[in-house]
């Protein structure tokens, strides 16, 4: 595998990992966890009542 030299890939590197890094903050954030599940929980409610 060759090593990419390409001039943007030092900033691309940094996105992918700053999303990652993000997105593991947002799954281990209790209060997300519980905005999420209050939110599956309107949302089953909505449509086995209407």
């Amino acid at each position: 595998m060759e090593k990419d030299t390409s001039a943007g890939f030092e900033k691309t590197d940094i996105y992918i990992e700053k999303t990652i890094d993000t997105g593991f903050d947002v799954v281990n954030n209790p209060i997300m966890n519980k905005v999420l599940d209050l939110g599956k929980f309107l949302w089953k409610e909505k449509f086995q009542m209407g």
